[in-house]
């Protein structure tokens, strides 16, 4: 039984060994394009991060702009063409799966940042106020990049304790995001893994807890630094999906203390042919070039009266 026990040992010492080498091999740009190909993991290195990490950086640092412009996935393909036309308009669009409590903190780094500040403007779509920390996709676009950034601390004690439930500790732990995020196959096994055991994203959840908790919360905070508060639409494609949507959202919302942030946000909703659209919500690219997008902006100002003074300019 020793002796069985003793080889199993010693086969097991130089396979570990050789793994925890491919592993730290993955970490490397050479290493991780060669790893991802063979385990089929191409695309899993920075999920998240490499769309969410630069927004962090720039809501964080100091500049003379005094407005923010933040927001799901399709906010930032109609917006960032013209972000560094805008002095005054600073462009942090990002994707949906940073939900609410994401976009929670990116106002608070922007604020504090920029003592200035006069308006931030909270560009959803009607699907993105259903968004949770536990949805798929969360980890990469939530957790990975916020943590990284240790910003997560911004957050509610409740929404950090349903965190840790859902992901456990160890994966809040920044080291070990780092070691998660830097690697192709550690990003494809932890995320199979979350996305397996992920509560999917219910079709009646109109509005999250989180979403509404979030937005009072980021409310009162302007409120208190003479800040307004700014909640619009993007463009909206016209299928009877969205439609149906956007009615309930209207219910869940309408004499609730959301309702007076909400009467704008309706207002602003602009609606596309579907044709235009990817996949229901993204614009197709031949929608979606520079010429395009200066147009829906210049919609959205004619329609809500809001985002005056920022420039869109094409070439």
């Amino acid at each position: 039984m020793k002796k069985t026990i003793g080889k199993t040992i010693l086969f097991l010492i130089p396979l570990l060994i050789i793994l925890a080498l491919i592993d730290l091999a993955s970490f490397t740009d050479r290493g991780d394009a060669l790893l991802s190909r063979v385990c089929m993991s191409q695309n899993y290195r920075h999920v998240g991060s490499a769309q969410v990490s630069p927004a962090i950086r720039t809501a964080q640092t100091a500049s003379s702009h005094t407005r923010a412009v933040l927001g799901d996935s399709v906010c930032s393909q109609v917006f960032s063409e013209f972000a560094d036309q805008n002095e005054d308009y600073l462009i942090l669009g990002t994707n949906m799966a940073v939900t609410l409590d994401g976009q929670y903190i990116l106002a608070r780094l922007f604020l504090e940042s920029h003592p200035k500040a006069t308006d931030v403007y909270l560009i959803l779509l009607p699907v993105s106020f259903a968004g949770r920390y536990d949805s798929p996709q969360s980890y990469s676009y939530l957790i990975e990049p916020f943590g990284r950034a240790e910003t997560l601390n911004y957050l509610s004690n409740d929404t950090l304790t349903g965190m840790k439930k859902r992901y456990g500790s160890l994966f809040l732990n920044k080291n070990v995001i780092r070691f998660v995020d830097g690697s192709s196959i550690n990003n494809k096994i932890c995320l199979y893994y979350f996305q397996k055991h992920a509560k999917e994203a219910d079709i009646d959840d109109i509005i999250s807890d989180e979403a509404a908790y979030y937005l009072n919360d980021l409310y009162d905070i302007c409120r208190e630094k003479n800040v307004t508060l700014h909640l619009l639409s993007p463009p909206v494609c016209d299928s009877s999906e969205n439609a149906d949507r956007i009615n309930r959202l209207k219910e869940a919302t309408e004499g609730t203390e959301l309702s007076h942030l909400f009467e704008k946000y309706f207002d602003s909703i602009t609606l596309y042919p579907e044709y235009m659209f990817l996949d229901g919500h993204h614009f197709k690219s031949e929608y979606a070039d520079q010429v395009k997008c200066s147009g829906y902006i210049e919609d959205m100002q004619d329609k809500s009266g809001e985002l005056q003074g920022l420039k869109h300019m094409t070439e």
